[in-house]
């Protein structure tokens, strides 16, 4: 479940686009259907390469070390417990030494394996968000940047200045965190999305969600200028700059960027 508003800062932050199960731009996939398409992919119903492809398809394979980056998205449903990700860790390094560092496909089934001992069997119709990739985030910032009409030199003014200074700026993040499923007008952020994007390692998992938590209550004790009129698009600018500088304002930056100077 994503962080609750409580306070006064939650009827303010209600106010722009309030229904429900709205799924934007968001990518949710099932066990089965990720599955399904591996084993189009493989041309077989029984490949050895499915686990390996069926991370790739989450987006939680690296190539570079082969294997899984960050949580994936069968763990959303768990709440985080350091020893259980520790023991999976512990479990695929114990048994990568006897798996070669080439035979990248039994590395994926190993993976696999670990995951299940520690969560159990999948519900295989189960959906689950899965990671945005670089080129769905930044058609997503483009969609915004269309939906809130931004003229380039505008654009241009938020990719050198930052969100802040601009009401099309702070409408354009706020577009962004809710078309990319980050954030819900009715239940704040979603930090078990949040926490499958842009985590990416057992450490930062351990610290990730206590830090965002405290950051949010923060906001919320000192949110007494949220009772200001027609200031949706500033709440939830500042929040998100205030509390996901370094993950959902980074990523809505960097795409930002690369539309003005490499278009």
């Amino acid at each position: 479940m994503g962080f609750q508003f409580s306070s006064v800062c939650l009827p303010i932050l209600l106010a722009a686009v309030c229904s429900a199960n709205h799924q934007h731009a968001i990518s949710h996939k099932s066990p089965g259907q990720i599955t399904s398409e591996c084993q189009q992919y493989l041309r077989s119903p029984d490949s050895e390469c499915e686990h390996r492809c069926g991370f790739i398809l989450t987006r939680n394979w690296d190539t570079c070390v082969g294997s899984v980056n960050g949580p994936t998205p069968w763990e959303q449903q768990y709440a985080y417990e350091k020893c259980r990700d520790l023991r999976k860790s512990e479990c695929m390094i114990e048994r990568f030494q006897n798996t070669g560092s080439e035979d990248v496909c039994q590395r994926g089934n190993v993976t696999f394996d670990c995951l299940q001992e520690e969560i159990g069997p999948l519900d295989f119709s189960q959906v689950h968000f899965v990671r945005n990739s670089w080129l769905h985030t930044k058609q997503i910032v483009k969609d915004c940047v269309d939906i809130h009409q931004i003229p380039v030199q505008d654009l241009q003014s938020i990719a050198d200045n930052g969100f802040g200074g601009f009401e099309a700026g702070r409408c354009l993040l706020r577009c962004f965190a809710l078309r990319s499923g980050y954030f819900q007008n009715n239940h704040g952020p979603k930090l078990d999305r949040l926490e499958t994007q842009f985590v990416g390692s057992v450490l930062f998992r351990d610290r990730y969600r206590p830090t965002k938590q405290l950051c949010l209550a923060d906001f919320v004790d000192q949110c007494y200028g949220c009772v200001v009129p027609n200031t949706n698009c500033t709440i939830v600018s500042n929040f998100i700059g205030s509390c996901f500088a370094d993950d959902i304002q980074a990523d809505a930056s960097r795409a930002i960027w690369e539309q003005v100077y490499e278009s």
